[in-house]
């Protein structure tokens, strides 16, 4: 029995992609995608820690470095699939609804514009964060192993979830802009593809290019410290709100020593605080998705005002 508060959409959204063989089937090579990466990982681990003359089991010593891997892979490729499907999803929730000629139909019933969004968006990340809790036991093989902290373990699922919520947001927000699914996919995937796998190696060698020459004057000139603070601040920003970026400079940072949440660097005579990379894409992707989402309530409740 469904309960007053659920939102039918969601319900009857649900219903539709669970119902038939192709959900079981999208889920089924998922997991065998996220288990041959593990086991890849493992296997090129395994290979590192034996030599021609002597090979065996990797000793316990590997046990940490070969936890830490297959966190770090598993994460890395959760976070490209679902910034890939997600978009993908969400493109065609209000377009595919005008395409099949139903969207009148949606908007003359009883649900607030912001019922028809929250469900269309509910029921993507329904879907999303199943596919999510069905890699857990793979990506508990990590724990197992050992080198993975609890921390990382949270923030790595807090980024997931807000890469979900960011990335259907944009979907259906440019879904309520289009009149076809087409459009909305194309234009979707236009703003998502380069900013989730071009963006990072433009802003590395374009900001390589701007402080090479200041760290030749860093020990020397003062100016040449806080201009280089100026550009890693900014640089620094932009590689943060990329989801792929932002968990590689967080691993990294964390790793030597700098931490989870703030740390500092010396430039020069300059000591400066930072903060670690994953807060900035949380903080700043909530806010867009809050954003987008009003935006899409306020786009689709005009339309059906008309």
């Amino acid at each position: 029995m469904i309960g007053r508060s659920t939102n039918p959409i969601i319900v009857t959204e649900m219903r539709g992609r669970m119902r038939g063989r192709r959900a079981f089937i999208a889920l089924t090579l998922f997991l065998m995608l996220i288990s041959c990466v593990a086991g890849g990982i493992y296997s090129s681990v395994y290979a590192s820690s034996t030599t021609y003359y002597q090979v065996g089991a990797p000793t316990v010593q590997y046990g940490p470095v070969i936890g830490k891997a297959i966190f770090t892979g598993i994460t890395m490729l959760l976070l490209a699939l679902i910034s890939f499907i997600a978009p993908g999803f969400t493109a065609g929730a209000i377009a595919g609804e005008r395409e099949r000629l139903t969207y009148d139909t949606l908007i003359i019933t009883p649900l607030r514009a912001s019922q028809i969004v929250w469900g269309k968006l509910g029921a993507v990340f329904s879907f999303l964060l199943l596919m999510i809790l069905a890699s857990i036991p793979i990506q508990s093989m990590a724990l197992l192993f050992g080198g993975v902290e609890p921390v990382e373990v949270l923030i790595a699922a807090l980024g997931l979830v807000v890469t979900m919520l960011i990335f259907g947001a944009l979907g259906i927000f440019v879904s309520s802009l289009t009149r076809s699914t087409l459009t909305a996919i194309v234009t979707t995937y236009g703003i998502g593809i380069p900013f989730v796998y071009g963006m990072p190696f433009m802003i590395y060698y374009v900001g390589a290019i701007f402080m090479y020459p200041l760290s030749l004057m860093l020990q020397t000139e003062l100016w040449a410290a806080l201009a280089m603070v100026v550009i890693i601040y900014i640089f620094g920003f932009l590689l943060s709100i990329n989801p792929i970026s932002a968990a590689l400079m967080t691993g990294i940072l964390a790793s030597e020593g700098k931490g989870y949440f703030f740390f500092t660097e010396q430039f020069g005579s300059v000591t400066v605080p930072f903060v670690s990379p994953w807060l900035v894409y949380v903080v700043f992707h909530s806010l867009l998705a809050a954003l987008l989402i009003r935006w899409t309530i306020q786009r689709v409740a005009k339309i059906s005002e008309r």
